[in-house]
Parts: structure tokens; sequence; C-alpha cells
């Protein structure tokens, strides 16, 4: 259950929000040695300390400087559903300003992935997602984003892959969300490796133009959902400002500056986007761009009236790509009775 902070709790700042960098700048700002923010480093994600005490190699004065100005972790589960095969568990997590986001752990044999929110809500309102019928409340903070993964660690034992395929829109959060992947590709912090992580996105063309200057190598993963403009617009509003042309031009820059492919991902709505035509755009994309293609069936959505395909109907779509170089991929079904599916995730909020 989640733990209540305490006043003077919530006037400090989550520790796991700083950056090696960020934390070399704040210790020589307070008069302490650079090479500090290292052995803290270590101290947090590796050795897992959670109170500032235990960090007994630190000076005494540099221990108490950190508990005065920062918290360790900021974040208390809520709740914690298993879906009825047991691959799929979602937690509902508790921000310290009271509000909610949820974070899906999917199991595949051996090896888990973390499925994390970046955003409380989101601003973009696809038609498709829960999320996106929800309010946007405010960005989540590079702690309260490094908090899901090491709780989710902590709980599962290992996580081998990491998604940002939660609630809200990664790239609408950019700055905190390169600097939580930072830290967890940090040799220093958690040491995932980066082609580990993978950065899903509604089609912020200038978010994935930013991320491919990075030069991190952060795999992407594009929502694709409709191969025509006028389609698109209708199922993902936002595209109405953001238009596929300039989607399918940051994806082009994107494979230049870092040679990569990439996914697009398409959720398969029954009557609206699964007709030989779609799939023919989709063939003649591939043709200039080099990507996989992630065929998701959509997971119903209270609210929505669109309908999820039947196994049949998903078979006759993909079978027009039986002649193409594209590599598809049909993603399975996980989580759907415990709400935790793509799409799905809401983490309803306090009034």
């Amino acid at each position: 259950m989640m733990t209540l902070k305490t006043t003077d709790q919530l006037k400090r700042s989550s520790i796991y929000s700083l950056t090696q960098n960020d934390l070399s700048q704040v210790l020589m700002e307070a008069g302490f040695e650079k090479y500090r923010s290292q052995q803290i480093f270590q101290f947090l994600y590796q050795k897992r300390l959670n109170q500032f005490s235990d960090m007994k190699n630190l000076p005494e004065s540099l221990r108490t400087y950190l508990a005065e100005h920062f918290v360790i972790s900021s974040l208390g589960n809520l709740d914690h559903q298993i879906s009825q095969d047991k691959n799929t568990h979602k937690y509902l997590f508790g921000l310290s300003d009271g509000l909610r986001i949820e974070s899906v752990v999917i199991k595949d044999g051996s090896r888990n992935t973390l499925c994390l929110s970046s955003q409380v809500g989101c601003s973009l309102n696809c038609r498709f997602c829960a999320t996106g019928q929800m309010e946007i409340k405010r960005n989540l903070k590079p702690g309260e984003i490094l908090d899901q993964f090491l709780y989710l660690k902590d709980k599962h034992g290992s996580i081998h892959n990491i998604v940002f395929m939660g609630m809200g829109e990664p790239l609408l959060n950019y700055n905190n969300v390169i600097n939580s992947i930072r830290i967890l590709n940090s040799k220093d912090g958690l040491d995932v490796g980066i082609k580990r992580i993978t950065v899903s996105t509604a089609g912020i063309a200038k978010g994935i133009r930013r991320l491919a200057d990075e030069s991190m190598n952060i795999q992407l993963a594009v929502s694709l959902n409709a191969p025509d403009q006028e389609l698109r617009a209708e199922i993902m509003p936002f595209a109405q400002k953001i238009t596929l042309q300039e989607v399918i031009g940051a994806c082009h820059f994107y494979q230049e500056k870092t040679g990569r492919r990439f996914t697009f991902e398409y959720v398969l709505i029954k009557g609206v986007n699964m007709r030989k035509g779609d799939a023919k755009k989709i063939v003649k994309l591939s043709k200039e761009l080099h990507f996989n293609l992630n065929l998701i069936p959509y997971n119903p959505v209270s609210g929505c009236d669109y309908q999820s395909p039947t196994p049949y109907e998903v078979d006759q779509f993909v079978k027009n790509f039986q002649y193409s170089r594209l590599e598809v991929v049909q993603r399975k079904r996980k989580g759907r009775d415990i709400s935790a599916a793509c799409g799905q995730l809401l983490a309803s909020q306090p009034d």
C-alpha cells in the first residue's frame, strides 16, 4: 500500500529525477566534490539503498544535505491486478500530489516487458484509447518514471525490455523521458542496454526529429493506424495539426540520421482501417521507408463505439502483405480482462 508523504517530504524533490551530470552540478554548487555523484548513483541504482543515512562512504555533511533537499522515492502502490492467464500484471501508482498512473508488466516465458507511463492523462484524444479520453493533468518527472521501473524490477526480479507505451505521449514530455532513459542506460546507474528501450509516439514529428539527433539509438515505434491523412485525422484528431506527411518526413529523417529500422504500430479497428486499399497504401510506404509493421487488434474501451476484428478478419488483412517485403507481427492480446491491454490504461483520478 501507498506510504503517505509528510508535508516536509512533499517540499523535497526526488533525487531519481537528476541525471549524473545534473547531480554533479548540484553537488559542486553546494560545495561538495563532483566525483561524489558517481558514488551516489551507485548507492541508489546498484546497491539500491533507500536511505541517505545508509550511504556510509559519504561524509556526514553530504548525507545530511541530501536528506534535507531530496527524497529517494515518491511513488506508492495502490493496487495490483493479475490477468487470468497470469502473464499480465497491472499496477496502480499514487503520486505525491495525489494523482495516479498505471504501469504494466507483460510476461513471456522468463522475459518481462515493462510498459511505462510518461504523463498523467494525455492531450491527443485518440478515439480508440482510454487514456486519450482523460484530460492531461501533467508530465511525469524523470524520478516518477524511474520509480515505476525500480518498484517493478524489485517485484519481478528482472526487466528485459522497457517500452514507453503506457499513459501519455512520451515525446510531449521529451526532456523528462530522455533524462530517465539516460539514467536507465547509465553504467553507474541501472545499466539497461539502449536496444532494450523503445519509445512509442502517436506521431509527434518534431519529437521524432529530436530523438534522431540524440544519437542514442533508442528504438522507435510510431502509431500509424491509418495510411492516409483523412482517415488518420478522423481516428487521431491531433493529426489535423501534425499531418501524416509531416510524420513520414520525420521518419525519413530518423532513418537517415540513425540508419535504423523502426516500427509502425497499427491498431486494427473493424470496418474502419482494414480495407484492402489500406494494406496497399502501407505496402507502398514500405518501398520508401524501412519499418516493421506491428498489428494490434483494437481493445474495447468504455464510451467508444469501435469494434475489435475477429481472428478471421485479422488473418484476411495479414494476407495482403504476404508478397511484400514487410515484416509483419501480430501483437498477442494480453491483459484485456484487467484493462491492461494496449489503449486501455485509465488510472481513475481523484476528484
